[in-house]
C-alpha cells in the first residue's frame, strides 16, 4: 500500500520518500504495510514528515491523515482524477503559512424566509463567514491570502494562509484582537478532501 502525506513540485533533494508524479505534481509517499491509525503515534509522525516537507520546499500541500491507495497507480489516478483543483490548491499554499485565529463564537441568526433546506444552506454560509474577525479583516487584508473557517462547540476557527515572511506582521497585526493566535504551521486547513 501508498500512503501520501503531502503534494509538492518536486521532492527536496535527497529525501527517502517515494516520489509519485501525475501532471506537474508530486505525491511525497511511503510504501506501508496497513493503514494507520488515527492515534497520537500516528498523527505525530504524519505531521512530522509533512513540516519536513514544509521546512525543505516552497510549496506544500499537506494530504489529510489516512490517505492510502493500494499501490502507486492507484495514487496516481486520484490525483489525476482531480488534476486542475489540487494544482491550484498547490499555488494557493506556495510560500505560505497557516496561521489559526480562535475567537469565541456568535451564533449566527436562524434566516427567516425559504424552505427547511435554504434556510439550513444560508444559516451554514453565515456561519462560514466567521462575522467574529469582521473588525480585523481590513488590517488583514495585505497579510492574508485566503481564508476558512469552522465552528464547534462555541469556537470559530479562522484559519488564514499568510506568506511565510509576514508571519510575525501577522501577529503583531492580531495583538489586540480578543483571540488565540497559533502558527505557523504547514496549511493544513487548505489540504484536499478529495484525496483524504
Amino acid at each position: 500500500m501508498i500512503y501520501v502525506y503531502a503534494l509538492v513540485s518536486k521532492l527536496p533533494p535527497g529525501d527517502t520518500l517515494i516520489s509519485i508524479r501525475a501532471g506537474k505534481l508530486v505525491a511525497a509517499a511511503a510504501r506501508v504495510d496497513a493503514r494507520p491509525e488515527p492515534a497520537e503515534a500516528g498523527l505525530r509522525a504524519h505531521d512530522a514528515i509533512v513540516r519536513r516537507l514544509w521546512d525543505a520546499a516552497d510549496s506544500v500541500l499537506p494530504v489529510r491523515f489516512g490517505a492510502v491507495f493500494a499501490n502507486e497507480a492507484a495514487a496516481r489516478a486520484a490525483i489525476s482524477a482531480q488534476l486542475e483543483p489540487l494544482q491550484e490548491a498547490l499555488e494557493l499554499v506556495r510560500g505560505c503559512a497557516q496561521m489559526t485565529l480562535r475567537v469565541a463564537a456568535e451564533e449566527p441568526a436562524e434566516p427567516k424566509d425559504g424552505g427547511p433546506g435554504t434556510r439550513y444552506l444560508r444559516a451554514r454560509a453565515r456561519a462560514q463567514k466567521a462575522p467574529e474577525i469582521d473588525a480585523l479583516r481590513p488590517t488583514l487584508a495585505l497579510l492574508v491570502r485566503a481564508e476558512r473557517s469552522e465552528r464547534k462547540s462555541g469556537v470559530v476557527s479562522v484559519f488564514h494562509l499568510v506568506p511565510r515572511d509576514q508571519t510575525t506582521a501577522y501577529r503583531e497585526a492580531v495583538a489586540n484582537f480578543r483571540a488565540i493566535v497559533s502558527g505557523p504551521f504547514p496549511p493544513y486547513a487548505f489540504a484536499p478532501e478529495e484525496l483524504a
